[in-house]
């Protein structure tokens, strides 16, 4: 997919915001940028990745009943902007709600946008609507690590899935992993990362060629 059309699908969903320090949006597990172009009218689940973003890979892990996906972009370099998008819905009791939702992007990784949203499909269009979901964010200035809360004490329905988008600037490529840790009702604050990703250096043109 072109940086052109990545830039006109953020522009499409851009009311669907939680803001840190700026607006930008993206996709989730099922692509919001297929979503808009028609890509999922055939989609018979909305957690089934059906229309995959070519610069990105899908990783998907379901712990104590959260299904969680992570698309992770495959490859990056400094001064680079790129995309991760995360789902996350219940697979078991619809009732547990989720209170907190962490993305741990790769070392040198520098947030410049993020948001969250679900989907709502009008069927009479044969297309799906953001509808916005209202979280607080904040970014650990140690680690990078992007926190979304619930307001306290109103665990978020996750049944028909939750997307969250984030937007980082490449600054200094040190580490490539990253992943997603969440807190849930009935459920501390996962300890290990969830749907664990790795981003390559993107090899600069001509490194490593012979010359010939």
């Amino acid at each position: 997919m072109s940086n052109n059309m990545m830039r006109r699908g953020a522009s499409i969903l851009a009311a669907a915001a939680v803001v840190a320090g700026g607006l930008t949006v993206g996709a989730g597990t099922a692509s919001a940028f297929c979503i808009q172009s028609g890509g999922l009218a055939q989609l018979k689940s909305i957690s089934q990745p059906t229309c995959q973003n070519a610069r990105n890979r899908y990783v998907e892990e379901t712990v104590a009943g959260f299904r969680v996906g992570h698309d992770v972009p495959i490859s990056a370099a400094p001064g680079d902007e790129v995309w991760f998008f995360i789902g996350i819905n219940n697979s078991g009791d619809p009732a547990r709600g989720v209170t907190k939702v962490v993305h741990h992007p790769p070392e040198g990784f520098v947030l410049k946008s993020v948001n969250s949203y679900t989907l709502r499909l009008i069927a009479a269009e044969n297309r799906y609507e953001t509808v916005p979901v209202a979280l607080t964010s904040e970014v650990d200035p140690a680690t990078g690590a992007v926190t979304l809360k619930a307001p306290p004490g109103q665990p978020l329905s996750v049944a028909d899935r939750l997307y969250v988008d984030a937007k980082y600037q490449v600054e200094d490529f040190i580490v490539g992993a990253s992943g997603v840790t969440f807190e849930a009702t009935d459920l501390p604050e996962t300890r290990d990362w969830v749907a664990k990703g790795w981003t390559a250096p993107q090899k600069l043109p001509g490194f490593g060629s012979s010359g010939s």
